[in-house]
């Protein structure tokens, strides 16, 4: 989830969901894999995620996680707004 939000709030407010956006692929990835050895990603307080997706590529590489953040985060994210800076 920490992953797919990070995609979300990268992406330019008038960028279509289903494209690819640069800077949206690198939050997203720092999020998930971290910034070793200063921070820890999303897969490395899951065992489970580290198994199926030993890393960001292996979370992209089948299409599914892109779909699934537009289909289930981006309208959660659409109904609560996006954070702020305060965390508001």
């Amino acid at each position: 989830v920490k992953t797919g939000f990070a995609w979300l709030a990268a992406m330019p407010p008038d960028a279509d969901p289903d494209r690819v956006v640069d800077k949206a692929v690198a939050a997203a990835s720092k999020a998930y894999d971290g910034n070793p050895p200063h921070a820890i990603g999303e897969r490395d307080g899951c065992a489970a995620l580290q198994r199926a997706w030993p890393d960001f590529g292996e979370l992209v590489a089948g299409g599914e996680f892109t779909h699934w953040v537009v289909a289930l985060l981006a309208p959660l994210r659409a109904a609560i707004g996006p954070a702020t800076e305060t965390g508001q």
